[in-house]
């Protein structure tokens, strides 16, 4: 019971925290009380990026020309090519500092960008790449067509769509792409690097945590049921899952028992 408590996913603790205030008033309470309260394991936050406060993000190196980029609360990533560099999602909380955290690791062109799926958490920094001459914006066809919907300046418009699969080579790299729908009705990507044994599956699994309460308003529990074994007919060892404060792995993937329970 205790495991468990500890795991439990920011939303319940901020419920938990929220309800304590009305027995114990705002007044009442400090920030030395509410750092006793956050119900983070050490050896969970031995993983936390460390975010330099003057650039609002951290870059982890995954292997295989993949990196991670994350303020500790959303995550994205960037593959390093020959030729150049394709990005997965552009998060509305750091998106801007992408541009400036590749430069950091490489002089190669950004080349591409790919949207995992719709969610403005996740795109809604895409602004930052709109001067970026020939940049090809990679999503399905149902994101695509939300997006030209919603026209929102924060997102920009896919101009390279496709089905339920696509495979993306770039300098000697190969990326996967296959269409899912456990979280958001217009589809989910499985974004897969077989050379760097990379994965980024958004939204499904947070190493480390429990998942999301309501685990992250998925679209259609049936399919979330599946994503478990589905992710783990892949052939990976780095797994990054989009949110919170790690990366992770296969084990992370396997330990479905948790959620299914």
């Amino acid at each position: 019971m205790k495991k468990f408590i500890c795991l439990l996913p920011l939303a319940v603790f901020l419920s938990i925290h929220v309800s304590a205030q009305a027995v114990h008033p705002a007044s009442e309470s400090s920030e030395e009380d509410l750092k006793k309260y956050v119900p983070v394991l050490p050896s969970v936050r031995a993983q936390y990026f460390k975010v330099d406060p003057k650039l609002g993000y951290a870059v982890k190196e995954m292997g295989g020309g993949v990196y991670v980029i994350s303020d500790n609360g959303w995550q994205s990533a960037f593959l390093v090519t020959n030729e150049g560099v394709i990005v997965f999602d552009a998060p509305e909380s750091f998106g801007k500092r992408i541009p400036s955290a590749i430069a950091n690791i490489t002089d190669k062109p950004i080349k591409m960008l790919i949207y995992s799926h719709i969610h403005k958490d996740h795109i809604g920094g895409s602004a930052a790449f709109k001067n970026i001459k020939d940049l090809k914006i990679v999503a399905t066809e149902g994101v695509s067509e939300f997006l030209k919907e919603q026209n929102d300046p924060n997102r920009l418009i896919p101009n390279v769509v496709f089905g339920e699969k696509k495979t993306i080579t770039m300098g000697g790299k190969t990326v996967e792409l296959t269409r899912h729908f456990y979280h958001s009705t217009e589809g989910d990507l499985f974004i897969y690097v077989p050379e760097a044994k990379f994965m980024m599956a958004v939204d499904c699994v947070t190493p480390g945590y429990a998942p999301f309460q309501g685990f992250d308003i998925t679209a259609n529990f049936g399919e979330y049921m599946k994503v478990f074994d589905e992710l783990l007919a892949y052939d990976f060892d780095q797994f990054t899952g989009g949110h919170l404060t790690a990366t992770g792995s296969k084990k992370d993937v396997i330990t479905k028992e948790f959620t299914m329970e």
